[in-house]
């Protein structure tokens, strides 16, 4: 252990540390814990896993965080007498499971091999060889067809508009941008500010909005239309 006095700096940014534990604990979790000292960094317990190696045998591992946590010295309890990860994960660390223990019969379980992730299977017998005789629940996929044929009813078809204009016998995709947009039009020669709007409001150039089901930005550039919008 290496101690040494910590700086100015360093003694400013503690502190505020430490309050920020305290307000936590005070807030979050309802418990007033005084001025902090002391900050323990360690590793939660996240669990235990079973690990196989050649032979078959199965030995349970427990598995950490991957970064330490930080706790004030005064919520921490330690000389318990049990170790929590005995009483949580059920035996002790790094012993050898028998997999009749591990995988008893009638035990639902789930495969993971790419050919059939996921599939549920019962478990029938345990081997002294390390493996294990399964049953697969084998399910029929649900037709969906019908949601295919769904989708193609309502899909709807967009164009760029050097395609759209001619079905609306237009002559150039720029006065088919203009009319499907917005077009000023100027009723007083005395009020300048004395303007109709006369396009279809099918897009906004200046805010990038769309109109469902008549137009769309492609690439944040182009402006595609549906048939709807060259119907209309």
């Amino acid at each position: 252990i290496i101690s040494s006095d910590l700086t100015k700096d360093e003694l400013y940014h503690w502190s505020m540390y430490g309050q920020e534990l305290a307000i936590r604990h005070r807030n979050k979790l309802g418990i007033e814990i005084g001025n902090v000292d002391v900050v323990v960094f360690a590793k939660q317990l996240m669990g235990a896993k079973y690990e196989f190696n050649e032979k078959g045998e199965s030995v349970k591992k427990l598995t950490w965080a991957s970064a330490a946590t930080p706790y004030p010295l005064q919520t921490i309890v330690d000389n318990i007498k049990i170790l929590p990860c005995e009483k949580v994960c059920g035996g002790d660390p790094n012993c050898q499971v028998p997999l009749h223990v591990l995988f008893p019969k009638g035990q639902v379980a789930f495969l993971m091999k790419s050919e059939l992730y996921g599939v549920e299977v019962k478990v029938q017998e345990t081997c002294n060889k390390g493996t294990v005789i399964v049953e697969v629940q084998n399910q029929a996929e649900p037709n969906i067809d019908s949601l295919y044929e769904l989708k193609e009813e309502n899909y709807e078809h967009y164009y760029q508009g050097s395609v759209a204009a001619p079905m609306c016998d237009l002559g150039s995709s720029h006065l088919l941008s203009r009319i499907t947009g917005t077009v000023l039009i100027q009723t007083s020669e005395i009020d300048p500010y004395a303007k109709v709007n006369i396009g279809l409001n099918l897009k906004f150039n200046k805010s990038n909005q769309e109109v469902v089901g008549y137009t769309k930005k492609v690439d944040g550039r182009y402006w595609n239309y549906s048939d709807k919008a060259i119907q209309l």
